[in-house]
Formats: structure tokens, C-alpha cells, sequence
């Protein structure tokens, strides 16, 4: 028997249950989930006023742990945390998959150590709700958890960065959050979005000339001979050299990549 809605009630969550979320059916989570995210979120509020030194928090990271940040820029540092690890390569992950990673997701967050605000509970389950599915590659990760890189691919989704495919039609993550009425997380400082005017005038440019600046690194590259009659470089997979050749029509930003 199919079912049409699943309560998430962290520790007691069914195989059953994330079978019928995998399959379509609409999330809930429970009072005590929410219960349990607003306290963990208080607990990180204090620690922020109180001033004290607590890793990951108001430090670096890994080699940089003993580097303490300032409470003015601790909004950028998890945002720039976010994107560095969206470094994701390959065919992206079914849709199904995504469902299961972000109600998964939910699940842990509403365990109450993660510190996070219920906006951020509410933003995955309202995506989930609308079936808008953000773009996330299967391949490569970071850390010993092994799951940064596809989490950061939904972070910054849900920033407004990215790919989110709607009702799967794959569209700018910015304009899928437009559509549904949502704004983006704000992790921090981010420039406002160019006019009309300025998308097409940077289409016009990155269509004609091979040396526009890097692209970001959440959108997905590709294997073959570079598209553009001004660069005869090659397309591959790879961080470091990668420049875009070509714009597709009508797209602000290039899925193509050139190492020349």
C-alpha cells in the first residue's frame, strides 16, 4: 500500500516510510523534531555571544582550527565553507536518490546537534513539497564522512547557486527559488543579480572569446572537442586550467568547459 504522507519522527523513522518518500509521498516532521532544532539552534546562539572559541564554529577548519574569525564574518565563513566543497563531478544523482538524501538530511538536522535554525528544516522540506530537486553529481566527496561534497550541492541550491531540476526541468537555482516564492538562504554577503542587461551582454562575450574568467564549480563538465571555432582545446574533466568556450543560447552560464 502506497502512502501519501510521512510524519518524520527522528530515531523512529521505517524502511516503509523512506521507501514512500523515495516514491513521491509529501514530508512532515514532528513537533518534537522541531522541538529538538530550536534548542541545539539556541545553544549555538550563545556560544556566538558568549565569545567563546568552539571549532567550526567561529574557527577554520582543518589545518586552520586554531585560526579564530571574526563574529562579523562568521556568516561568510560558513558560506564560503559551502561553496568550496560543491566540487562534484559526473552524471547527477536520480531523482529519487535526491529525495531520499534530503529527507535523510532532515532526519539528522532535527536530531538537535547540528545547531542549524528551522528555516533551514523548513526550506529542504518545502523543496521536497514542490518537487524541486536540486542537481547533485554522483561522483567525488571530501572528508571522512564521505558525503561534503554531494551536501554542499544542496546547500548551495538552496542559496540560489547551482542547478535545481523543477518538475524535472533542470533551470538556474536563483530562478527556481524565484518561482517558488522562496528566498535564498543568507549564509552571507553575495553580489546582487545582474540586470537583463548585463546577462546578455555577458552571454554576447563569453560566446565569442575563450578567455572569460573561471566558471563555478557546480556546474557539471563534460567530455569532447571544445564547440567554439575560436579555441581549439579540449574539453575534460578537471578543476585546475578550466575555462569556459561556449554559452548554449539563452543560458547565463556554460555547462562546457575548455582546457587549451
Amino acid at each position: 500500500m502506497s502512502v501519501a504522507s510521512v510524519e518524520l519522527k527522528p530515531g523512529k523513522v521505517s524502511l516503509a516510510e523512506l521507501r514512500a518518500i523515495r516514491n513521491g509521498a509529501s514530508v512532515t516532521l514532528s513537533a518534537a523534531g522541531y522541538k529538538a532544532i530550536d534548542a541545539s539552534a539556541a545553544s549555538i546562539a550563545r556560544i556566538v555571544a558568549s565569545g567563546k572559541t568552539v571549532y567550526g564554529v567561529n574557527t577554520g577548519f582543518g589545518l586552520l582550527a586554531n585560526t579564530s574569525i571574526d563574529k562579523a564574518r562568521l556568516a561568510e565563513l560558513q558560506r564560503n565553507l559551502v561553496m568550496s566543497h560543491a566540487c562534484g563531478l559526473g552524471e547527477k544523482l536520480d531523482a529519487r536518490v535526491v529525495r531520499l538524501v534530503m529527507a535523510l538530511k532532515v532526519i539528522g538536522l532535527a536530531r538537535g546537534h547540528s545547531g542549524v535554525r528551522r528555516e533551514v528544516v523548513d526550506f529542504l522540506l518545502t523543496l521536497l513539497k514542490k518537487n524541486a530537486l536540486p542537481q547533485i553529481p554522483s561522483q567525488g566527496s571530501v572528508g571522512a564522512s564521505g558525503d561534503l561534497a554531494p551536501l554542499a550541492h544542496l546547500s548551495a541550491a538552496m542559496m540560489g547557486e547551482g542547478w535545481i531540476d523543477f518538475y524535472g526541468e533542470p533551470i538556474f537555482a536563483m530562478e527556481a527559488l524565484r518561482k517558488l516564492d522562496l528566498k535564498p538562504l543568507e549564509l552571507g554577503r553575495r553580489k546582487a543579480s545582474p540586470s537583463s542587461t548585463e546577462r546578455k551582454s555577458r552571454r554576447r562575450s563569453l560566446s565569442t572569446r575563450c578567455s572569460a574568467p573561471r566558471m563555478s564549480l557546480l556546474l557539471r563538465w563534460s567530455l569532447g572537442p571544445c564547440p567554439s571555432t575560436h579555441c581549439k582545446g579540449r574539453m575534460r574533466r578537471s578543476m585546475r586550467g578550466s575555462m569556459p568556450c561556449e554559452v548554449s543560447p539563452g543560458r547565463l552560464l556554460s555547462q562546457r568547459f575548455c582546457v587549451r
